[in-house]
């Protein structure tokens, strides 16, 4: 699996309307998408790939991302998966899961339980979703 190649490519269009350079995000992000052309320009990834990353970096709601591909909301979520494990695969270190895993375990110093739970939602359904603070705790 990789979360943060999922992580980076649905929220391409807000990282990349930051243009920050200084930024992780920023740079990770030009890493994942030159090693998207390269896979792409070696048969590596498909034209049916391709659009499936372009149909979710769009945002593209699931009924319209069913009738342009003509697959069900299911089958086209585990093909991006598919497709971001790919693409880890090839970038390896810190974009496959362990990795990145890894990376915040010795960066941040945390425990094994800590690094359990970072496991626990990256395998949810929430595991894109902004953590917020309740109202009464800002």
């Amino acid at each position: 699996m990789s979360w943060i190649i999922e992580t980076l490519l649905i929220h391409k269009e807000e990282i990349r309307a930051k243009q920050d350079i200084e930024s992780d995000e920023f740079n990770n992000l030009i890493l994942v998408e030159g090693k998207i052309e390269d896979l792409y320009t070696n048969d590596l990834l498909s034209d049916i790939d391709m659009l499936i990353i372009d149909l979710v970096v769009d945002g593209k709601v699931s009924s319209e991302m069913e009738e342009i591909l003509g697959k069900n909301r299911n089958a086209i979520s585990k093909s991006f998966v598919q497709i971001c494990d790919r693409i880890g695969y090839f970038l390896g270190g810190y974009f496959t899961d362990d990795g990145f895993l890894e990376s915040m375990r010795l960066d941040y110093k945390l425990s094994e339980e800590d690094v359990e739970r970072i496991k626990q939602r990256m395998g949810s359904r929430f595991k894109h979703k902004l953590i917020r603070k309740p109202q009464n705790d800002r």
